[in-house]
């Protein structure tokens, strides 16, 4: 035959039935010679299997120029079949399943009955679904529908153990855990005598055959079924069986440890967690487990020792000293839950330090080292508070927000309260004998927390008390300054406050001695009563219905500050338009009420309300009368008070009789609150 009708020839079988690149004669005589490659050039075959592709593919032209076209479309089918499967293997063996997959379907549309390209499809579709579950990307439709895929073929070749454990691998993704154990115990019996299963499946037939069965154990254990003796042990025979296949799995390890913890039997899970350390000495879980494990089985103690062996042993593992620093902290946490109390802050600092220097050496564990390491401080905070140093204790709960901001709320829940809840346990404490340390623990607190209308309150409260104690002992001196206080044992006290025990008794030195410290109590008092001012306002802002705070607010200015007037006037006249409907929706809560319990809260609160609704009405008047002068607007407000709660003596024997012209008015001393000592 001449030569150009041999290219002909080829050149038509190319165009019809190859692609271009499988032939090194396709090009035919009018293709470039540019060298493009398709797009098998990233995975060329063997020589060899090139070689029979190059022989079967000159049979077939050979066959086009005798007529024997029945034959030569067979040979090219098998070429283009074999060439799929080359290039489909290949992708998959090089984590594209997608891709894979183009070419199985279209090796399909050759030879839709053959079963390796049956269970390459199946292969490559649960390939698929589980690179999407563990990659993300992929709809649950999916992924759904590709293990559907894979079930489907797996089911529709000839048993073996290659499409039982696919099929296992595959039913066990879709939940279907029966089916999944099933198909993983009959590819075990076929396993000896198949052929090798193909690394297409991607894992070994043993670790799915393992996976079913202990999944299957772990819920016949957490159900309680009489099933879960044998899986336990069938579980524990699987175990066995891969890691005699691959004794260096970590999973192994860990699920033989977890199969032996299930069953209480704690020394040997630890066991092979020890054993699996030795060969993946980094594994996390396995570290993970022995902590738990170790601590369980021998306690915070023992689990330091394991932890500090290991860690010397391994000191690049720094998961080790990760285990290693929460094994200090158990430690010293179970100290300070003991009775009596271990107090010694110093193992909560050696934990500390120990986290830190994780931290610093191993990135992946900075936000877990730092959430323990603000817990130790949190820890020592609450070792100070129970050993009664309070200024300790304050300073070791603040130290938290050093680490990061709002450290200070973090807790350890059932063991250790926030370092807020440590910061207002000690301004409790502080309030048994020191109003203004009290004051300024709760100041702090509304510093750090500014939408808390009760430390506002509070803050405002205590800081109030303590300047009326401050000025009340500023006045006692002022007395002593001007020679009107004879009490020999007042007088002594007073010079010990003031620092002036060596002076001479009624001496021009001593008086003015006491005035000077006078005037300084004077000026702190205002300086705090400005601050207890500063607090009440955001708690007014923040608890606007709360009669007793907007009252308090209001008080300060009016008795204390005088200034700011019309402020506190409309806060006063608003509680007392609050006051009344909401004592009477309190009283009818109160008798419709059936719980004791919850009656006499709600007396309770009757009470502190009416008291609160009084005082607004008393304030409204001391506002009128001392600041305005105003005797006949004060009157009503200073006779309502009474009305609401008889217990005034402040109103019935001064305000109420000077308004009525009984006794001769005292506005001058109303409003002499920490002014200046004067003496003659």
């Amino acid at each position: 035959m001449p030569r150009s009708l041999r290219t002909l020839l080829g050149a038509l079988a190319c165009a019809l039935l190859l692609p271009a690149w499988l032939l090194p004669g396709c090009q035919g005589s009018g293709s470039s010679s540019s060298g493009e490659v398709g797009p098998s050039a990233a995975v060329a075959p063997e020589v060899s299997a090139r070689a029979s592709a190059e022989e079967a593919a000159a049979e077939a032209i050979a066959c086009i120029e005798e007529g024997r076209f029945e034959r030569a479309r067979d040979l090219l089918d098998e070429l283009l079949l074999s060439d799929r499967m080359v290039r489909a293997r290949a992708q998959l063996a090089g984590g594209s399943p997608e891709d894979a997959l183009l070419d199985i379907d279209r090796a399909l549309a050759i030879a839709p009955e053959n079963e390796e390209v049956r269970l390459l499809k199946a292969d490559a579709s649960l390939r698929l679904a589980e690179a999407k579950i563990q990659g993300g990307g992929g709809s649950a439709s999916l992924i759904e529908g590709s293990l559907q895929d894979a079930l489907e073929f797996y089911g529709g070749t000839s048993e073996s153990a290659h499409a039982l454990f696919g099929a296992s691998r595959a039913a066990a993704l879709l939940g279907q855990r029966a089916e999944a154990l099933e198909f993983a115990r009959r590819g075990m019996e076929l396993l000896g005598a198949d052929e090798a299963v193909p690394p297409e499946l991607g894992r070994a037939p043993e670790r799915i055959y393992a996976e079913q069965v202990y999944a299957a154990y772990a819920s016949a254990r957490a159900d309680s079924s009489a099933e879960a003796s044998a899986l336990f042990l069938e579980s524990e025979d699987a175990l066995a069986k891969l890691l005699g296949r691959t004794s260096d799995d970590p999973w192994a390890w860990s699920t033989l440890s977890d199969l032996y913890e299930w069953e209480g039997r704690l020394a040997d899970a630890k066991g092979a967690q020890e054993r699996g350390l030795a060969r993946a000495p980094e594994d996390a879980e396995l570290l993970a487990r022995l902590a738990r494990v170790s601590g369980a089985l021998e306690g915070a103690a023992k689990t330091v020792e394991t932890f500090a062996a290991y860690a010397a042993a391994h000191p690049n593992v720094a998961a080790a000293s990760w285990h290693l620093a929460v094994a200090r902290f158990q430690l010293a946490l179970s100290g300070f839950k003991q009775d009596p109390r271990q107090l010694d802050p110093a193992p909560f600092s050696a934990a500390e330090a120990e986290f830190r220097t994780t931290r610093e050496r191993a990135p992946e564990f900075a936000q877990s080292a730092l959430g323990y390491e603000v817990v130790c401080r949190l820890a020592r905070g609450w070792c100070a508070f129970h050993a009664g140093d309070l200024a300790l204790a304050t300073r070791e709960f603040l130290a938290m927000n050093e680490l990061f901001e709002r450290g200070i709320e973090w807790r350890l829940p059932g063991e250790l309260e926030s370092g807020i809840q440590g910061l207002f346990q000690v301004a409790d404490a502080h309030a048994q004998a020191d109003n203004l340390a009290a004051g300024e623990v709760f100041e702090t607190l509304l510093g750090l927390q500014p939408d808390q209308y009760l430390w506002a309150n509070n803050a405002g409260f205590f800081l109030r008390d303590a300047a009326v104690e401050l000025e009340r002992t500023g006045r006692a001196m002022c007395s002593a300054a001007r020679g009107k206080l004879n009490n020999a044992e007042a007088l002594a006290e007073l010079r010990a406050l003031a620092g002036i025990q060596s002076e001479a008794a009624g001496s021009a030195e001593e008086r003015a001695a006491f005035q000077r410290a006078a005037n300084e109590r004077f000026e702190r008092a205002r300086g705090i009563m400005e601050r207890s001012w500063r607090a009440y306002r955001p708690a007014a802002e923040l608890a606007p219905e709360d009669v007793r705070v907007v009252n308090d607010s209001a008080l300060v200015l009016v008795y204390y500050l005088h200034r700011d007037l019309e402020w506190a006037e409309q806060a006063l006249m608003r509680c007392v338009a609050m006051g009344g409907p909401q004592l009477d929706a309190k009283k009818a809560a109160l008798a419709a009420e059936a719980t004791p319990e919850r009656a006499s809260a709600l007396e309770s609160e009757i009470e502190l309300l009416t008291e609160a609704w009084g005082d607004a009405h008393q304030n409204l008047g001391v506002l009128e009368w001392v600041h305005r002068g105003n005797a006949e607007a004060a009157r009503p407000w200073f006779e309502k008070s009474l009305e609401i709660w008889p217990t005034r003596p402040e109103v019935r024997n001064s305000y109420l009789p000077q308004v009525r012209g009984e006794r001769a008015p005292d506005r001058d001393g109303a409003l002499g609150w920490a002014k200046p000592c004067e003496t003659p």
